[in-house]
């Protein structure tokens, strides 16, 4: 049996890939998010948090001993070495739980939303990869809207995150954001297509 088709969807802060990823789900397409699964595995008890509290000490921890994640972003963002050995920590994980999942998988093709698939080397893993393109100033005022930042807290997120460039570059398939959610859905049915006529032929071959 032939494995499912992998796609990669990515994008810049406020580049609306949850918006996309609802679109495939609706759909019927199986979507693997790697935001969530990096939530759920810092949880309290979890053997991943234990990792990150012996990396980087209890302060780390908040007074209900979970993970203070206010905290964690203003230090990953002011000092890269501890971002980095954060990520060496969880990615492994976040990895191995994405390909569990993706093992349960039936369907002809998944969509796994990786925020930092460019940033961290992953565009291997995957068979297309699906960049959301928005340019800076929506991505700003986006941002700003949905979490509430202001520019500076947003334009620090854009420093540590993949270029515009970076993503069009690695790019097999490009949504544009940056007009209305009635041509973001025509872009999303019509990639729908696309990657379903991928996974005909490869059956074919």
């Amino acid at each position: 049996m032939t494995k499912p088709l992998r796609v990669g969807l990515t994008g810049g802060i406020g580049s609306g890939k949850s918006t996309v990823a609802g679109m495939f789900t609706r759909l019927g397409v199986p979507v693997i998010d790697a935001d969530s699964i990096a939530h759920d595995i810092v949880q309290s008890g979890q053997p991943a948090l234990q990792a990150v509290v012996s990396a980087l000490g209890p302060e780390v921890l908040d007074k209900k001993g979970n993970l203070d994640r206010e905290y964690m972003r203003i230090l990953i963002f002011h000092n890269p070495e501890i971002r980095h050995k954060l990520e060496s920590i969880l990615h492994p994980i976040v990895y191995t739980v994405i390909e569990r999942e993706y093992n349960k998988i039936s369907h002809d093709y998944c969509v796994i939303v990786v925020p930092l698939l460019v940033e961290t080397g992953a565009i291997g893993k995957f068979d297309r990869i699906l960049v959301i393109d928005v340019p800076e100033e929506l991505q700003l005022q986006r941002a700003g809207m949905r979490d509430a930042k202001n520019t500076e807290q947003i334009r620090n997120i854009m420093q540590v995150q993949a270029t515009r460039t970076d993503r069009i570059r690695v790019a097999d398939d490009i949504i544009s954001n940056s007009g209305n959610i009635a041509g973001l859905q025509e872009q999303v049915n019509r990639l729908h297509q696309h990657f379903l006529n991928i996974v005909s032929k490869r059956i074919v071959c």
